[in-house]
């Protein structure tokens, strides 16, 4: 399927297509304790997590599956996997190599520019940084949390993760339905020079990109301002941080907020919904699972829009 086939149909993308340049910079901290928002709201929402005098040790009470899709290490088993397609994804199919450019998502660029004081300091190494952030704060997550190291994957619970990431991203299809069209959630319609194999590696750098700057980052940032420095305990606070994360989420797409795609109001709607849907998987199901659930839904939105016109 060539890109002229790819003009009959939309499907968007929020990406970036240019050279890497120098970049100014800010330094940016990461805290370890973004998995499923800060330490602090955890112990107020289930009690003190420290065992009381003679009660059994917690680490002896054994986890079910709910507990460990959740856990930082099985979602880094999940997701590096993931991290390295996309990375070689993007040499093959997403490289203009006569340009010396690269298509991206745009969460990957804006990560970039957040980051970019290593660029300087590691010149063309800088490239790399984004692709350790997800891991780093990982395994950063791992160590706050006193886990065990113990190593070897678990891949009945990996394999368990990805399929309930796969039913978890059949709701939006009901949604996208209702709102009537078929939009992955990943920003603008374009032609993709690299035809549909271009457009799934996107497709799995949005569930892991976007997810880390408007779940992992945005939620866990305004839940430690709001949750541990204000102090603000309602059950509304949470719902607010969602809401205002999907509300990001979905302008980040549009010109407006620097995206590339003109702004529409039913996509607002869909994008908004999708948004407050991924934020409450964050919560409930952790990051590994929301990455998954959103990278099976656009990868399936983009198979079904390419078989469809066969």
């Amino acid at each position: 399927m060539g890109p002229a086939e790819f003009a009959h149909f939309s499907v968007f993308i929020a990406l970036s297509d240019g050279q890497y340049t120098g970049l100014e910079v800010v330094p940016f901290r990461f805290t370890g304790v973004f998995l499923m928002g800060s330490t602090a709201s955890l112990a107020r929402q289930k009690g003190d997590l420290r065992p009381k005098a003679g009660s059994a040790d917690p680490s002896s009470i054994p986890e079910t599956y709910w507990e460990h899709a959740k856990s930082p290490k099985n979602c880094l088993f999940l997701l590096l996997p993931m991290v390295i397609l996309y990375e070689i994804g993007t040499k093959i199919y997403a490289t203009d190599v006569h340009h010396n450019t690269e298509t991206r998502i745009l969460a990957f660029d804006r990560l970039m520019e957040w980051l970019n004081i290593l660029a300087q300091r590691f010149d063309k190494s800088y490239r790399l940084i984004p692709v350790w952030t997800i891991p780093t704060i990982l395994l950063i997550s791992h160590l706050a949390r006193k886990d065990r190291w113990n190593w070897k994957p678990n891949f009945t619970v990996i394999g368990c993760m990805m399929l309930e990431g796969i039913a978890l991203c059949l709701p939006l299809f009901l949604m996208d339905a209702f709102f009537k069209t078929y939009v992955p959630l990943i920003g603008r319609g374009i032609e993709s020079n690299g035809g549909y194999k271009e457009l799934l590696v996107l497709c799995v750098g949005a569930g892991l990109y976007e997810e880390l700057l408007f779940r992992m980052l945005a939620l866990g940032l305004t839940s430690i301002i709001l949750m541990d420095l204000l102090q603000l305990k309602s059950v509304w606070t949470t719902r607010v941080i969602v809401v205002l994360s999907a509300m990001a989420f979905a302008m980040y797409h549009y010109r407006v907020w620097g995206g590339t795609e003109s702004f529409s109001y039913q996509t607002l709607a869909f994008r908004t919904g999708a948004g407050i849907y991924f934020g409450t998987l964050f919560f409930k199901r952790g990051f590994g699972v929301t990455c998954f659930t959103h990278a099976s839904y656009d990868i399936l939105a983009v198979l079904h829009t390419v078989f469809s016109l066969r």
